[in-house]
């Protein structure tokens, strides 16, 4: 009970003292302001600055003007050292993408004849890209007829010659051959001629999204025909544009062979493959 009660008086000592500082620091709000009343609000305001001071008195008082600072509280976060950090958002990251495909063939489909319809239908209106024969690769420093006896070996007839497309009202414009194709199940590409049987090399066009994969294509394509496979024996019509003469030309098995003719009667359809009477097999064309 004595403890309780020095408590109590030990309070009632501090508040009253604060009440007196108080009321000292409104006299002397006052009398700095002589002209103007202390508002009701401002007398907690005053209060509570009198309280304070009271409070820093007995601080001191007690504990001196200096304190010991507190000791550090360290929380780990992620970044507390650089390193781990950065292999923390390398482990994060989503794996590198595929490399972009630069051209390689992995399958191919050759379009038959009855089929020319129906990939139009699906492939009619893809905007295409071209590469032409102008480089000094084998495919383009080779004669015209030489590939495509290798293309028949290789390949097959072709999809489309002059005897489906001929335009009797300008022949020049049709061509001697196309072989079309549908590169890894979805890419169509097209092989022709550029000026019949007395050019060298061929035309590759193929869907311009890959325009900058069509000179690979090529070659994935047609590099290993161009140095390995057979001529195949063929014959088809071509018209030239230049001294405007029909020509049936061809390999026999023997020879290549390019023979004027009189304006061949075409829906009789394509020209019947013409056999070698010695069946002495060809050389290569050496390029």
């Amino acid at each position: 009970m004595i403890g309780l009660a020095r408590g109590w008086a030990a309070a009632a000592s501090c508040a009253a003292m604060t009440f007196c500082m108080a009321t000292a620091m409104l006299v002397q709000h006052a009398q700095s302001q002589p002209r103007q009343r202390i508002a009701k609000d401002e007398v907690g305001w005053v209060y509570s600055r009198a309280r304070f001071a009271q409070e820093f008195r007995r601080f001191t008082a007690s504990q001196g003007m200096y304190v010991q600072p507190a000791g550090v509280d360290l929380h780990p976060v992620a970044s507390d050292t650089l390193v781990p950090w950065i292999m923390s958002l390398a482990s994060t990251t989503t794996e590198s993408p595929a490399s972009p495909w630069a051209g390689e063939v992995t399958s191919w489909r050759v379009i038959a004849p009855s089929e020319r319809l129906k990939h139009q239908g699906l492939f009619g209106s893809t905007r295409m890209a071209y590469v032409g024969n102008d480089t000094f690769m084998q495919v383009d420093t080779t004669a015209t007829p030489h590939i495509r006896a290798k293309m028949q070996s290789t390949f097959g007839a072709p999809t489309e010659t002059i005897v489906e497309v001929h335009n009797t009202a300008d022949p020049g414009e049709n061509i001697q051959f196309e072989y079309w194709f549908i590169v890894n199940d979805s890419i169509p590409v097209t092989v022709m001629d550029s000026y019949g049987p007395f050019d060298h090399g061929i035309v590759l066009s193929g869907d311009h999204r890959f325009r900058d994969q069509l000179f690979n294509l090529r070659q994935s394509l047609l590099g290993r025909m161009m140095r390995e496979a057979p001529f195949g024996v063929y014959t088809d019509y071509f018209y030239d544009r230049v001294d405007s003469r029909w020509y049936r030309t061809g390999y026999d098995g023997a020879i290549f062979f390019v023979k004027p003719m009189s304006p061949p009667d075409l829906s009789h359809g394509r020209p019947k493959v013409a056999a070698s009477q010695t069946g002495a097999q060809p050389q290569s064309d050496g390029n």
